[in-house]
């Protein structure tokens, strides 16, 4: 699937610095053409209803009248907080429409990082916490949702306690936050989706004395985010625990300084 990230005209080399290379990034004013004429499946993102806004304020009576190619080949996600009205036109015009609160979303850099990456479902883009059901339902990098009851998040060890009214997520989508709470993604959908726990234990069986499940868990033994590893893109981090890339011996050394062991040590965790 093709990604595209929509944006203001006058940011768009701005976005060309710091996106993934499979991503096409297109301005306000090219929407319309772009959107229809890509006979395979895509994928458009907008940070900001301003942006999108802006885009459908060009068109005219001929994209509309063409809105059933939106509905078999393109899927949004804006990230913004968007009144009940423009969620039910936007699913009204495309194949999907997924709309993420920012306050409640990855980092816009990191969303569209698992978007373009392996495997996205086994990720978490964005989320909502629901007080009144009790239940937090969350996005995945395929824009898929699966709901989880807010009891799964027990008071940890050291006694912190979830706070569900700060919500939100890190670590490229592996982390839940819930103020100074965390859990990881995995054991959310290793708990409720059982696909992803069938797939898991079956790679887990050749992986889990793999470089990067051990280093994961020395991390999180550590209380380190991927971000903590100042010499190393946090990019690369996740992809090495993901076990996408295999890291260099001097990668490896500069991982170790950080959490202070002998880099032979690493995989024994």
């Amino acid at each position: 699937m093709k990604t595209f990230v929509l944006a203001e005209n006058n940011r768009i080399e701005g976005f060309k610095a710091t996106l993934p290379r499979k991503t096409k990034v297109v301005g306000w004013e090219a929407f319309a053409q772009s959107a229809v004429q890509t006979n395979d499946d895509s994928l458009w993102v907008t940070e900001g209803l301003e942006t999108l806004t802006r885009a459908f304020d060009t068109l005219d009576e001929s994209f509309y009248k063409q809105q059933n190619e939106l509905r078999k080949h393109v899927k949004l996600c804006l990230i913004a907080d968007a009144p009940i009205e423009i969620r039910r036109w936007l699913e009204a015009l495309f194949k999907d429409a997924i709309i993420i609160s920012q306050e409640s979303s990855l980092p816009f850099e990191q969303l569209l990082e698992v978007l373009n990456g392996k495997n996205p479902e086994r990720y978490i883009i964005g989320g909502q916490v629901d007080k009144m059901t009790h239940t937090v339902t969350l996005v995945r990098g395929d824009l898929n949702s699966i709901v989880v009851p807010l009891s799964t998040f027990r008071p940890s060890g050291d006694g912190v306690k979830p706070d569900f009214s700060n919500f939100s997520i890190d670590d490229y989508g592996q982390t839940l936050k819930f103020g100074e709470y965390e859990a990881s993604s995995d054991a959310v959908f290793y708990e409720f989706d059982p696909l992803y726990r069938r797939t898991r234990k079956a790679e887990l069986a050749k992986k889990e004395k793999g470089f990067g499940a051990s280093l994961r868990r020395l991390r999180l033994q550590k209380g380190l985010r991927q971000t903590d590893f100042s010499e190393i893109d946090a990019r690369e981090i996740g992809r090495i625990e993901r076990g996408e890339v295999k890291p260099r011996k001097a990668t490896i050394e500069k991982i170790a300084s950080t959490l202070n062991v002998d880099s032979t040590e690493i995989t024994s965790y």
